[in-house]
């Protein structure tokens, strides 16, 4: 039987995370039990070769039970961005990674928020303006959204191919809505009932970010790292257990690490040190969603696709068992935008 990771960063910051949502209990890894090997898709098993004759799960069962009948009660979101989602191959990384999730903590439920693949909405207001100088806001935004819906299609397939229950939602499905005709001044809201009822029949919902609809059900977009507010308001309105963002950095850094190498890599940040540094060009998170994760008092979990890299938490205020960084309010790891 495999564990979790003794060394892995992940559970171990999870771990020590303060309750800052008073209501709720920490998010802690749960127990873990055994199943078969049998009891997994051919697909699930070519990826584990490694692990022996069983996997855990984090949900007690009879050892002919199947996974998928386990009652799934720990919600978490998790945000793969465009920086993330860079090629074909990214995908399928992305849906292994998913599949290592599930392994480890089949008791875990998963809304995954994907943003378009990397440099793509670009290519499409650039192709937009081939046709026309000005184009129209609601149809750009129109366009823009086949990105993101592509990136759903993209990774439900792959991990339908995995043997996953899962479904992919459009944009007016998952319930990101502006409270009015207008997106302007409007507050944006998360009804996501549409998501909740998914989770009758599947253990991963596939979501696009970046976009709300009016009350009119109009496509709108949100500003650049709008999935990131996307994450962020779903785990609110789900009281999700969890809210990752999974970055192509590790995570917040006390100067760009590509530039300079004895940069220190920040494993905890109150949300007004990540908000000075959005203000400073550090386009890490987005400042909406750290505003928003804020007000809901929800903690911020910036990582990368690597289970062994550290991650960075952003919550209410620094862990005793963190750090305080003099000039944390200057850098991040790089500049990325979803």
């Amino acid at each position: 039987m495999v564990g979790i990771e003794s060394g892995s960063a992940v559970p171990r910051l999870i771990e020590g995370m303060k309750d800052f949502r008073m209501t709720k209990k920490p998010y802690v890894p749960p127990k873990l039990t055994e199943i078969s090997l049998d009891q997994l898709s051919p697909r699930v098993r070519q990826l584990l070769p490694d692990i022996g004759k069983t996997v855990p799960t984090g949900c007690e069962t009879d050892r002919g039970a199947s996974m998928d009948s386990c009652q799934l009660r720990k919600t978490v979101v998790i945000k793969l961005g465009g920086s993330v989602l860079v090629d074909a191959e990214a995908y399928r990384k992305a849906a292994r990674f998913m599949v290592r999730r599930l392994r480890r903590c089949a008791e875990e439920r998963f809304v995954v928020v994907v943003s378009a693949r990397k440099g793509l909405t670009d290519e499409l207001e650039e192709l937009a303006r081939e046709i026309t100088r000005y184009p129209n806001a609601r149809t750009l935004d129109l366009l823009w959204s086949t990105g993101e819906i592509r990136s759903v299609a993209l990774l439900t397939l792959h991990l339908e191919e995995l043997g996953v229950r899962v479904v992919g939602l459009n944009a007016h499905e998952t319930g990101l809505r502006f409270q009015g005709a207008e997106a302007a001044g409007a507050k944006l809201e998360s009804l996501s009932m549409e998501v909740r009822r998914a989770f009758d029949d599947h253990s991963v919902v596939i979501v696009p970010g970046f976009f709300a609809t009016l009350a009119s059900g109009t496509l709108v977009s949100l500003s650049r790292g709008g999935s990131d507010l996307s994450a962020v308001l779903l785990a609110d309105e789900l009281e999700a257990d969890g809210c990752e963002l999974v970055k192509d950095v590790c995570g917040y850094f006390t100067d760009d690490p590509c530039v300079r190498r004895e940069a220190e890599h920040l494993p905890w940040l109150s949300y007004e040190q990540a908000l000075a540094m959005a203000d400073a060009g550090c386009e890490l998170v987005q400042a909406g969603a750290i505003e928003a994760a804020r007000n809901a008092r929800l903690p911020m979990l910036v990582r990368s696709l690597d289970d062994e890299a550290p991650v960075s938490v952003v919550s209410e205020s620094v862990s005793a068992g963190g750090r305080e960084s003099q000039g944390a309010a200057k850098h991040c790891g790089r500049r990325v935008g979803d």
